[in-house]
């Protein structure tokens, strides 16, 4: 007879005297993710459905206890009932999104179709496009947003390059930024100039011509 994970560890929860499995599932992007703890162990698993990320939470637990040699004979022997592959997928929309707020990028675009009950989801993020297909909306958009993320993050990507370049040629671009090292030059050139004033018979003030100025720190002087 084959048992789902959840039933192993609720029979082991009674064979042992201990607790219930407490099952904590929480929403991130359209993914479920599941925190299980029975005794002093925890452990936690996504995907794209509350009942898979349960069901895989429990089976990492059960795996743990078995190697643990914490199970009993009549509960391993149980055959377990394997989880719906389709249902366990990473957040990777979550992921991508992540990526696109550190570069300071608009979030992706998808657009979606249907053929013969498959779906087909097309990620967009600038000049990149990445596809994806799952039997739901879901899971395509998942496939999508992973590839999505392999392609910006393999060094071939014009993403990298597009949003360095926007960000030197940006009016709010800081000197330091560009030029490292040109704001503390500066400040060691004002230090070393040493302005002296003389007041005219007619009340006009005059400065005096700093002396001792090399030729790049005037061309510097000039360029501030």
């Amino acid at each position: 007879m084959q048992k789902s994970p959840i039933s192993v560890l609720q029979e082991y929860a009674m064979a042992k005297g201990i607790a219930l499995p407490n099952y904590d599932i929480v929403s991130e992007d359209g993914v479920f993710k599941c925190i299980v703890n029975i005794g002093n162990i925890a452990r936690n698993a996504k995907a794209t459905s509350k009942k898979a990320a349960k069901h895989t939470a429990a089976e990492k637990a059960v795996s743990f206890l078995q190697s643990e040699g914490m199970m009993f004979n009549s509960i391993i022997n149980s055959t377990i009932r394997p989880p719906d592959e389709s249902d366990i997928i990473e957040n990777k929309v979550g992921e991508l999104n992540e990526f696109c707020s550190r570069k300071g990028l608009s979030y992706p675009i998808y657009e979606f179709e249907e053929h013969l009950g498959l779906f087909t989801a097309r990620c967009k993020l600038l000049t990149e496009e990445a596809d994806g297909k799952g039997k739901t909306k879901k899971e395509a958009k998942q496939v999508a947003a992973k590839r999505m993320l392999e392609i910006v993050t393999s060094g071939s990507s014009t993403i990298e390059a597009l949003t360095r370049t926007a960000r030197l040629s940006s009016p709010t671009a800081s000197v330091s930024e560009e030029t490292p090292g040109q704001d503390q030059m500066i400040i060691e050139l004002f230090k070393k100039l040493s302005f002296k004033t003389e007041t005219s018979l007619n009340g006009d003030t005059k400065f005096a011509t700093p002396k001792n100025l090399t030729a790049d720190e005037i061309d510097l002087l000039i360029e501030v």
